[in-house]
């Protein structure tokens, strides 16, 4: 399999504003603190680092070019044998030309990274194992065949859920179940899309969407953007049941949606204090926050950044993404607690984090129409604020959103407009 890593790595966020909750909940807790984009890059690099791949193509683009040197460098000690081409890809053109390298490769099979952000968290390499399996034997049938690598929470976490579909109907629609064991879930997709970004797949789904049609002059950041003039209906997906990879920024965004804080049930990813220097020192089921450390304790209800006596991770020691091992200096187990019970307790947090998607009955109902709409007014409220901070955002996206987001904007661009030239 072959990685493919295409990037602009920049501190500015794809969509301004969209993880306004995220930023706050950094700033509460030291260790989940937001890492600058080119931080994260390597990290996230240092995880895939750990595979065998039969090649490598990485393509990049730092917004701060004095950086160039450093990113290089970085990637020729994790990827000693990687083609790297400071240059990433935003027209048809250039994943045209990326294709002819990735086709000298001569693997059948890409892992296609769309995004600096989504790093192994796996405890091994099982579940990637056991996909990639299935994948190749499907591609004896079908034509086009991926794998869904990232985002759990929205695949076989999500699709199979009837209750939470009518919550998040986009992420769930057109598509039909051919196969399900106990690792993994095979849909074909009806629809014309797929978070391509976050797929491994078959190199000739890749020339279907580099060569099928010309799209022209458009800017082609990632994959997605191909959509909505390249489509590729009937594709078939495999949908892991265990995390392979995750964003690191996590699922906050679809608090509003579902009518509860998904950030404190499945929390964003964080650099442990020591990853570059292999140095991260672990203490394990401790009630007292050390600082410093990565404090796990699965018997904690609250994380650090909910409250000061709160733990970094709730997890077991065996649930830890795999690549962090070779990092780990010292692990410091509580003699005060029993061990196989707590190890028990991480292992039931994790398969919570995995699935938290329970609900049914009266408790869809209520999140439909009682608790979704509390958030989407704390959210409208929050979003009111920014508009009045920041005038220009309100201008930049005025025709943009549903018709009564648009409404809302239009209605109150006079009073941003008022307040605006008072603080002149």
């Amino acid at each position: 399999m072959i990685l493919y890593f295409d990037n602009y790595i920049t501190n500015a966020p794809l969509f301004k504003y969209l993880y306004d909750d995220l930023s706050e909940l950094r700033k509460r807790a030291k260790i989940y603190a937001a890492p600058n984009k080119l931080d994260v890059t390597l990290y996230t690099l240092a995880s895939y680092a750990q595979y065998p791949w039969s090649g490598v193509l990485i393509k990049y683009e730092l917004e701060n070019k004095s950086q160039n040197r450093r990113f290089e460098r970085e990637v020729k000690r994790l990827f000693p044998k990687a083609v790297i081409i400071a240059e990433r890809s935003d027209s048809q053109k250039k994943y045209q030309e990326a294709y002819r390298m990735l086709e000298k490769m001569d693997d059948d099979w890409v892992f296609y990274a769309g995004n600096n952000d989504h790093p192994f968290v796996c405890p091994d390499f099982s579940m990637l194992e056991k996909c990639l399996a299935k994948a190749k034997e499907l591609k004896r049938k079908h034509k086009y065949v991926s794998i869904w690598y990232s985002h759990l929470l929205e695949g076989a976490a999500l699709i199979p859920r009837k209750e939470y579909g009518k919550l998040l109907p986009e992420l769930v629609e057109h598509r039909e179940k051919t196969f399900e064991d106990d690792d993994l879930l095979v849909y074909r997709n009806y629809g014309s899309a797929g978070l391509y970004a976050i797929e491994i797949a078959n190199i000739g789904f890749l020339k279907h969407l580099f060569y099928s049609k010309d799209i022209g002059d458009k800017r082609v950041r990632r994959t997605d953007d191909f959509s909505p003039e390249i489509t590729v209906k009937g594709k078939i997906t495999v949908y892991p049941k265990l995390p392979i990879c995750e964003h690191f920024d996590g699922y906050g965004n679809l608090s509003t949606r579902v009518g509860f804080d998904v950030n404190i049930v499945v929390p964003p990813l964080f650099i442990p204090t020591g990853f570059f220097e292999k140095d991260i020192k672990i203490a394990f089921g401790y009630e007292k926050y050390r600082e410093g450390w990565l404090n796990i304790n699965p018997a904690k209800k609250k994380y650090s950044f909910e409250s000061k006596e709160g733990t970094d991770m709730k997890v077991g020691l065996k649930n830890l993404p795999f690549f962090w091992k070779g990092r780990i200096s010292k692990v410091d187990i509580s003699p005060k607690i029993d061990r196989g019970k707590l190890e028990a307790l991480g292992n039931g947090n994790y398969a919570n984090i995995c699935y938290p998607w329970t609900a049914k009955g009266l408790e869809i109902y209520h999140a439909k129409y009682v608790a979704a709409p509390v958030w989407r007014m704390r959210k409208l409220v929050g979003r009111t604020r920014i508009y009045l901070k920041d005038p220009q955002f309100l201008d930049e996206t005025l025709n943009t959103g549903s018709f009564p987001q648009r409404m809302y904007k239009k209605a109150i661009l006079g009073i941003v407009k008022v307040s605006k030239r008072k603080n002149i």
